[in-house]
């Protein structure tokens, strides 16, 4: 049997040695990055946390949201922004000239977001007769909010939820959402 799969398969398969050769390159070890000293900001240290996001101004936060949920081949509409640190998105596929879905972004560090903030964007979306929505804030949510947002069938994003899908992402994909959320508004 072995004979016969010499015969139709090719030589180096049957090599001493069955591993590819080592790379010649290897990745450098990691450096680690020094400690922000005294008067600067976490989200310029590049590394991303909870307190980057909770240090993030209004626009930062909001350019962040933007950059994060840009899908491939989509078009994100930034509506107005609203006071309190509300930005909408409405995302639109290649196909269609109605959105997709809406996301509203909230910085709203300190304090967890409540119902009457999700009822007020469940509106917006029947208003728009969207089919979905999410809700993403730098903060959290309030247990009730979590169940109103369940309960009513759209996504609730807290900032542990928005810093894994950071996570998710390759390290240049992720500092490009840092440079993203640090550039200077036009």
């Amino acid at each position: 049997m072995v004979s016969f799969f010499r015969r139709i398969l090719p030589a180096r398969w049957f090599a001493s040695d069955p591993l590819p050769p080592a790379d010649p390159v290897q990745a450098a070890p990691a450096v680690p990055q020094p400690l922000p000293g005294p008067g600067v900001p976490p989200w310029r240290t590049g590394r991303w946390s909870t307190e980057v996001l909770a240090n993030m101004q209004e626009r930062q936060f909001q350019a962040l949201c933007k950059a994060l949920f840009a899908p491939v081949g989509a078009e994100v509409q930034a509506l107005p922004r609203q006071p309190g640190g509300v930005l909408d998105l409405r995302l639109y596929s290649q196909r269609e000239r109605t959105p997709m879905t809406v996301v509203r972004c909230m910085h709203h560090p300190g304090s967890p977001v409540d119902v009457p903030e999700l009822r007020e964007f469940l509106q917006e979306i029947a208003q728009q007769r969207l089919r979905h929505g999410t809700f993403a804030t730098s903060s959290s949510f309030t247990p009730e909010a979590l169940d109103f947002a369940s309960d009513s069938g759209f996504s609730a994003l807290d900032g542990d939820s928005l810093l894994a899908m950071i996570e998710r992402r390759t390290p240049q994909q992720q500092r490009a959402l840092l440079a993203a959320a640090c550039e200077p508004e036009r």
